[in-house]
């Protein structure tokens, strides 16, 4: 009874340790992406520190953007655009489609490497801490959302049609 007792503690601590793992090259794996977006986005002039986005909102210049570039990792990032056009939701849902077409317009206009407006704040932000981000640095209770992980994903999924 014992060794039936060590052999189920042990594979559950295996599984624990996996699923462990499993989290951190995700979050590694986000984050270094985050990382290698900013440099990206630095050479089109497209980054911004907090610091300037906090007295561009201040001063009532542009408007702040949250998007989620994953699906399910419950990660975030800022955005500070200069554009304020920010395309609504709509109420109604299409059920056959990850993005809604506010989601895809708004990336096109706002997070896109080619053609959006927006400048990279934040790279990594944990969602579930987004809401106190916004309150202590830019005095904001909301602000618009794009859900960019699922725009990506319906764009991959087009092209390979």
């Amino acid at each position: 009874m014992t060794t039936l007792a060590t052999i189920i503690g042990v594979l559950a601590g295996l599984a624990a340790l996996l699923i462990m793992a499993i989290h951190v090259y995700a979050y590694s794996f986000i984050w270094l992406s985050a990382c290698q977006l900013r440099r990206e986005l630095r050479h089109h002039q497209r980054t911004l520190s907090r610091t300037e986005a906090q007295q561009r909102i201040t001063r009532h210049e542009g408007i702040i953007l949250v998007d989620a570039p994953s699906i399910g990792w419950n990660v975030t990032r800022i955005w500070w655009s200069p554009e304020t056009d920010f395309v609504p939701p709509s109420k109604q849902t299409d059920q056959d489609s990850l993005a809604s077409p506010a989601d895809i317009e708004n990336h096109r206009r706002f997070i896109d490497m080619t053609k959006g407006t927006a400048s990279l704040v934040e790279g990594f932000v944990f969602s579930q801490r987004t809401v106190k981000y916004l309150k202590k640095h830019f005095g904001l209770d909301d602000c618009p959302f794009i859900f960019t992980g699922g725009v990506v994903l319906e764009q991959k999924t087009r092209t390979r049609k």
